[in-house]
């Protein structure tokens, strides 16, 4: 299968084939630009983020914005993107996932976002989540097993 690399020169279109992505720039995602990519790749299984930048208009629980969806999202890496990225993605008022997405994520990114596994506000994503920490040797906090649905364990990527 082919990978399609956007920027957030995109302009939008729809590509009902296109299922797995790979989301590069230099400048920051916001989270209209999230928006437009569910749209217009309605089928994305694959979504891969290489995006260190923060974003610079967090809009997080605006009453007015609709929630994203990526209802075939099956692998999410985010192994190569700022923790704004992972925080927009584990916000169930900003995204919603499918269930049983595999995260390919960090140890202390995930920490951060979730607030050390105690932020109620990602607790419903995150039951959605088989996740992969990456290049890890750490123990996992026994508390934050039942933050999370999915299986864990240490991987090289």
């Amino acid at each position: 299968m082919k990978t399609y690399k956007i920027s957030n020169q995109f302009p939008g279109g729809l590509f009902q084939c296109v299922t797995i992505l790979s989301l590069y720039d230099e400048r920051p995602f916001e989270r209209e630009f999230f928006t437009r990519i569910s749209k217009s790749f309605p089928m994305i299984k694959e979504l891969r983020i290489e995006n260190n930048e923060p974003q610079q208009k967090k809009t997080y629980n605006d009453k007015d914005m609709t929630v994203i969806n990526y209802p075939h999202l099956e692998l999410l890496d985010l192994l190569d993107a700022h923790v704004d990225y992972l925080e927009l993605f584990l916000l169930d008022t900003e995204i919603c996932l499918s269930n049983n997405v595999d995260l390919l994520i960090s140890f202390e990114p995930l920490k951060l976002a979730t607030n050390n596994f105690q932020r109620d506000e990602t607790r419903v994503n995150c039951g959605k989540l088989m996740c992969f920490i990456e290049k890890s040797v750490f123990e996992f906090p026994e508390h934050a097993k039942n933050y999370f649905a999915g299986i864990w364990w240490p991987r090289e990527c």
